[in-house]
C-alpha cells in the first residue's frame, strides 16, 4: 500500500535546514547511510505540499 500525503501549505523548521546544511557539501557517493536518511527526510518534507512550502532554504541547491 503506497500512501502519499499531501498538504496545501507546509512549512519546515530551522531544524530540517540546519540537519541537511552540511551534508549538502559531502558527495553523494560518500554519504553514510544515516546522512541519506536525512536527505530522504529532507526531500519528503519539502515534496509533500500542494501550494505553499514555506522555509525550504536548500530546496535550490539541491535541485542544481
Amino acid at each position: 500500500m503506497n500512501i502519499k500525503i499531501t498538504r496545501d501549505i507546509v512549512e519546515l523548521d530551522d531544524d530540517v535546514n540546519e540537519a541537511i546544511s552540511d551534508l549538502l557539501h559531502i558527495p553523494q557517493e560518500n554519504l553514510t547511510s544515516s546522512e541519506r536518511a536525512e536527505m530522504c527526510l529532507y526531500f519528503v518534507s519539502v515534496s509533500r505540499h500542494r501550494h505553499v512550502l514555506i522555509n525550504a532554504k536548500h530546496l535550490g541547491v539541491i535541485d542544481e
